[in-house]
């Protein structure tokens, strides 16, 4: 029998003020919602599809028609049976908000119930991945309450997962365990700011200085790697009449791009990039490929003296781009945002910026879903018009996401960074790879590692402190 230990505090370095599973925004709201909620499959610690809530399924031979089976013993906290109704209407509730980020919504036809513990999910069109959207947060089970609850009202005292909303303040949330689960090793799960070295998890922001890193490491932490990488870039608002220019956009891109130079210590854990995709990405362009479309030197605009660019309030290197600029007589104008829950909102009226700086994480196995999140209209990464859903880069990320065929899709999304690059659509900056301080005195074997985990409630406290 395992120990249930009374509580784990993390001190992540941002709090939402409420969450809703129609919209997530942000990392730390997709590490509540993996705590929260429960998904109809799921990926294993093989990076295997399994079942969670569904006990076994059907997929037609056009990848349109998805049947699931519900299992029989899964309960909400409360001790009501999960059922193939709670399925479709928490289902329902994404599919009529119409903002999700991750997975499309509009791909779906009609979710409908067969039995008390049977379903079918029908498609618009053939989608031999949609199985990899099932596992994001916007298609988890909420409760009924929940699921019939307006935009920001719902509650998660009663969930599907191992852990239930307890309390939620400024800057504190607080989970409970759910009575039913046979997973979790702790009682409670408290997340909230404060002094870092006071916690048994530490979440660091982008922010995280070489002598943090230091000092907690020499105050008996080790470090937790979830196969979480962030890609960091900026992207031209194509939709504006001064930056449908190729040549200004490369000018652009010659001045911001970051050199090795302008990396200090405290940027220990950024490598400089090159291209869109983490460096083991599927479909990322070879060394070679990267040299034939390095930027050539390019002459000023004469029209261009002032740009306006949405950039998050954590990005290290603003007063650099800042100040390279107005030597080139440019004025950069900053429009900060602290969260993506802020830019989701500000993007809204996108012709005001002439760039964004963003990030997104590409660290899927199948990198189908980020370049979904990145190109998803509801909040852009990366600027798409009418015309180009019509040309080149429409038809790539159609074929990407229809193409069964593996080496082909791999192809598919290698032409679609190549093309990224080649139109100077966007500046790639810098990765980040995602680091999570522990206490030693954790077992840290559970977790996955080949895909990004974040169940914090697979932590277990070893029979003894490790000697030092």
């Amino acid at each position: 029998m395992q120990t249930i230990s009374a509580e784990l505090n993390v001190n992540s370095y941002e709090i939402p003020k409420k969450l809703d599973s129609a919209e997530v925004n942000s990392v730390v709201e997709y590490v509540l919602f993996e705590h929260l909620l429960r998904a109809l499959v799921l990926s294993n610690t093989e990076g295997r599809i399994q079942g969670d809530l569904a006990e076994s399924w059907h997929i037609s031979h056009d990848f349109k028609e998805f049947d699931f089976k519900i299992r029989d013993n899964s309960l909400f906290s409360d001790g009501t049976i999960i059922t193939s109704d709670d399925i479709v209407i928490s289902l329902e509730r994404s599919l009529n908000y119409q903002k999700t980020i991750h997975g499309n919504f509009q791909k779906i036809k009609n979710i409908k119930k067969i039995s008390s513990l049977e379903l079918k999910i029908t498609l618009n069109e053939s989608d031999p991945y949609f199985l990899l959207d099932l596992e994001s947060p916007e298609f988890r089970i909420t409760s009924r309450a929940d699921s019939l609850a307006k935009t920001g009202n719902q509650k998660f005292i009663i969930t599907s997962g191992h852990y239930s909303l307890e309390k939620i303040l400024p800057g504190q949330i607080s989970l409970k365990k759910n009575i039913y689960d046979t997973q979790s090793t702790f009682e409670r799960i408290n997340f909230s700011n404060g002094n870092e070295l006071n916690y048994d998890v530490i979440w660091p922001g982008q922010n995280w200085l070489i002598n943090n890193h230091k000092k907690t490491l020499s105050s008996g932490y080790k470090t937790y790697i979830p196969r979480l990488g962030f890609s960091f870039w900026i992207s031209f608002n194509t939709d504006k009449e001064t930056m449908r220019s190729l040549e200004t956009r490369k000018w652009i891109s010659s001045i911001l791009n970051l050199q090795r130079t302008d990396l200090t210590e405290d940027n220990f854990n950024i490598d400089l990039a090159h291209q869109l995709y983490l460096p083991l990405g599927l479909g990322r362009l070879s060394e070679q490929e990267e040299r034939s479309l390095k930027i050539k030197n390019t002459h000023k605009p004469e029209a261009l003296n002032k740009l306006t660019i949405l950039i998050s309030e954590r990005f290290p290197f603003a007063d650099l781009f800042v100040q390279r600029l107005k030597e080139k007589n440019v004025d950069l104008i900053l429009k900060k945002y602290k969260n993506f829950s802020e830019y989701a909102e500000l993007i809204k009226n996108k012709n005001e910026y002439d760039l964004w700086q963003v990030n997104n994480d590409f660290s899927a196995p199948d990198l189908k879903t980020t370049i979904d999140v990145t190109f998803n209209e509801n909040r852009p990464l990366i600027s798409i018009t009418k015309n180009d859903k019509k040309g080149k880069l429409g038809k790539i990320l159609k074929q990407i996401s229809g193409e069964q065929d593996s080496l082909k899709k791999q192809k598919e999304i290698r032409n679609l960074g190549f093309l990224l690059l080649e139109e100077a659509r966007i500046i790639p900056l810098y990765y980040l790879n995602t680091m999570i301080y522990v206490k030693s005195h954790f077992d840290i074997s559970g977790f996955s590692k080949i895909t990004p985990d974040v169940g914090l409630w697979k932590l277990k406290k070893l029979e003894s402190s490790p000697k030092k």
